[in-house]
């Protein structure tokens, strides 16, 4: 094993590990982040509630069952919404921070190593 093999051995792993993480890596992390979106929608059905916000609750067609129906399903559907953001917003985090943690150890330690 020569001398140029020993200092291209490490090159070329790392180059490996930054093409596998920004290609298989970010693609299994994408596909993760588009299941729980896909998930959102089955464990909520934001979309059926959303569709059946003006039905009538249990047949009540009366004024007073239309507003309190109208009423409940607003406030639900606001509810589900709400935790749909938060959690959404919780995969966004981790989606962002996989991309990045790369460049953030690169930076560690060429900021760790420098002469300055």
């Amino acid at each position: 094993m020569g001398i140029l093999s020993l200092v291209f051995i490490p090159f070329e792993e790392v180059w490996n590990a930054f093409r596998w993480w920004y290609g298989a890596g970010a693609r299994w992390i994408g596909l993760l982040f588009l299941h729980e979106v896909r998930m959102i929608e089955e464990r909520d059905h934001l979309l059926t509630w959303a569709r059946n916000l003006f039905t009538p609750m249990y047949g009540d067609s009366s004024i007073q069952g239309r507003l309190i129906s109208i009423g409940m399903r607003v406030v639900v559907l606001g509810y589900k919404l709400l935790w749909a953001i938060v959690w959404l917003g919780l995969h966004g985090v981790l989606l962002v921070s996989f991309l990045l943690l790369p460049f953030i150890a690169v930076l560690m330690l060429v900021t760790r190593f420098s002469l300055v």
